[in-house]
């Protein structure tokens, strides 16, 4: 079921021709508020979460990006690429992977899984 949301559905775009991954996707609303004739929404949460390879699951990874500020608000746009990004990167000793694996870029440049020597300092 899950497979069908990367293969047919709203995450087709980030699917990958080197192995097959299932996941979901996710919009929330954040911070609404009903007004006298109107709703507010002050922004959203987007999210992905999936496992990979789908056929045989070793990993499962979720993504979420809160109040996303450029390129769209939807899980598919926002939070997909990076879970590509970081299921590329963690199986790609696993696969024989024709082209470098920093060539293969996600289609949202703009919300990428932090370096190594980022996520290093943070911890």
């Amino acid at each position: 079921m899950l497979e069908g949301v990367v293969e047919n559905g709203t995450a087709k775009k980030i699917a990958t021709p080197d192995y097959r991954f299932a996941g979901k996707t996710g919009t929330a609303q954040v911070d609404y508020q009903r007004l006298k004739n109107r709703t507010q929404i002050s922004g959203y949460q987007a999210s992905f979460v999936g496992y990979f390879p789908a056929e045989a699951p070793i990993y499962s990874c979720i993504v979420v990006i809160n109040r996303p500020r450029e390129h769209g608000f939807y899980g598919a746009d926002v939070a997909g690429p990076v879970f590509r990004e970081i299921a590329d990167k963690t199986f790609a000793s696993k696969i024989n992977l024709h082209k470098s694996i920093n060539e293969m870029a996600a289609e949202n440049k703009h919300y990428k899984m932090p370096s190594q020597s980022v996520a290093k300092k943070m911890t």
